[in-house]
């Protein structure tokens, strides 16, 4: 899976930046989606909807919650 991935983390966050404030609610969906791999789970379980992991490009990596309905989503 590695092989596929190309490093983009670093300049999309900036480009959220400089363009949303930061603000990732007011980022428009992409279209076309962008591959990350889960390096590692953080927190789970506990009677809370969002598990945290952790995810990288290859090159960088970050700490990535997920909501019951972001999961809920990415099933459909």
């Amino acid at each position: 899976m590695s092989e596929a991935l190309h490093s983009w983390l670093s300049s999309y966050l900036i480009d959220i930046g400089e363009e949303y404030g930061g603000s990732l609610v007011s980022v428009p969906q992409h279209t076309k989606r962008k591959k990350v791999q889960l390096v590692e789970y953080l927190t789970h379980g506990g009677g809370d909807d969002r598990i945290w992991i952790k995810v990288s490009d290859k090159q960088y990596r970050m700490p990535v919650c997920l909501t019951k309905l972001a999961l809920e989503e990415f099933g459909r």
